[in-house]
């Protein structure tokens, strides 16, 4: 039997996120798979010079990366020129390698193309996100206008994403993390749904069963970048609500987070309990999972959250918003509760935040509600967002890719 070669490519900042998460359970998961091996092209902005570790079953390429140059960041020419240098850098290393499967997030589809036109091999395309919702990040002005369309159906401002407009024709297929993601995929760019696969991310169980979570006051954890868009200041406004009906709880806000937005935040909203912990190791994590009383997930647009799966896993009573793949991966009333989002053309997208008092006021008063949710989500756990299932459903796509060569 010949060997898959699966190359993943990626680019490292850094910073933690969705997607390094991925690619660690991706790795982690196919390291005993026979008949497939797992290659990292990684393009990476601290290096100055390439890096390379080759054995027999395994290439691991470190490319430098300018990020911050605008010609790249900016023009399509420039980035092209880039790719193809880094073709000539990487392309002798698997030349003999036979059955390669490019996995790639759409940012780097141009460089899967170019190492396909000279290697061999089909590309696949992984989208961890709706690239149109991160203009909230960067320009609200332009997220209220692709906002409103997409409530209209219209998507003259969304598909304008250079970027996007190369990379799923040229992708053999594409998987995405959520059927809001599959549905972007063919609204805006008319992406056949044939090409598209939805494969929910997945995470290795650590053995936590079901805990009692004691604690004389309330706890409410958030676990995620500490930003507008993932719905801080909408859950810290919702707490003043809750604090001003009588209910004192305190929270803890684990992630990255600015100086800007830890002085905001203290300044603020220094009425409230709150402690602002950072980054933390996951065996921290996995304590803070056990102890606290409830899990927010407020974000403005989320896709396939290891938050959610881990929070899940472990057992936590949550809140979510109602938004994206959270809406497909929670039933609401019975593993978590679901908050809707509101939107102003004026004053852009919010969570509800009177429905998330509500709801945390609830959780804290009925402790029959969160035994329930807890079981509940670590049903949901087990039966959707295992490793497993993602390794699985994964390994069935390249099966696919490669019995496209022999139909």
């Amino acid at each position: 039997m010949i060997e898959k070669n699966v190359v993943i490519l990626r680019i490292e900042t850094g910073n933690p996120s969705g997607v390094v998460r991925y690619i660690q359970m991706l790795t982690e998961g196919m390291k005993h798979m026979n008949g497939i091996k797992v290659h990292i092209i990684c393009l990476n902005t601290s290096l100055i010079f390439p890096k390379f570790e080759v054995t027999e079953d395994r290439i691991i390429a470190n490319i430098p990366y300018p990020s911050k140059s605008k010609p790249l960041r900016n023009e399509i020419y420039w980035l092209t020129k880039y790719f193809n240098v880094v073709s000539d850098l990487i392309s002798p290393y698997f030349k003999n390698r036979k059955q390669l499967i490019w996995h790639v997030q759409e940012l780097l589809v141009k460089l899967a193309d170019i190492l396909k036109l000279s290697l061999g091999g089909h590309i696949l395309t992984h989208l961890h996100i709706i690239p149109w919702k991160l203009s909230l990040e960067y320009n609200e002005s332009l997220f209220k206008k692709q906002y409103s369309q997409w409530l209209n159906n219209t998507f003259n401002l969304i598909n304008e994403n250079q970027l996007e407009k190369i990379a799923y024709p040229l992708s053999d297929r594409i998987i995405c993390v959520s059927y809001s993601a599959m549905k972007h995929i063919i609204s805006a760019y008319g992406i056949h749904p044939d090409k598209i696969s939805v494969i929910y991310n997945g995470m290795d169980d650590t053995g936590i069963t079901l805990q009692e979570r004691k604690s004389r006051t309330p706890e409410i954890l958030f676990v995620g970048r500490i930003s507008r868009e993932k719905g801080v200041i909408c859950l810290l406004n919702a707490l003043n609500k809750v604090a001003s009906r009588g209910y004192f709880c305190k929270l803890k806000l684990v992630g990255q987070c600015t100086g800007y937005m830890s002085s905001h935040i203290r300044k603020a909203y220094k009425q409230l309990k709150i402690d602002i912990l950072g980054t933390v190791s996951f065996n921290e994590l996995k304590e803070l999972y056990t102890t606290n009383t409830i899990g927010v997930i407020p974000s403005l647009h989320e896709q396939c959250s290891y938050v959610a799966i881990e929070m899940s896993m472990f057992g936590m009573p949550m809140i979510v918003s109602d938004v994206d793949a959270l809406s497909e991966m929670f039933e609401d009333e019975v593993n978590a509760l679901r908050i809707p989002l509101v939107f102003d053309e004026d004053f852009g997208l919010e969570l509800d935040e009177e429905k998330l008092a509500d709801a945390i006021i609830r959780l804290i008063d009925d402790e029959a509600l969160r035994l329930k949710l807890s079981t509940n989500a670590i049903k949901n756990y087990q039966e959707r967002f295992t490793l497993e299932k993602m390794i699985e459903n994964t390994i069935n796509v390249y099966e696919q890719l490669i019995e496209q060569d022999n139909a």
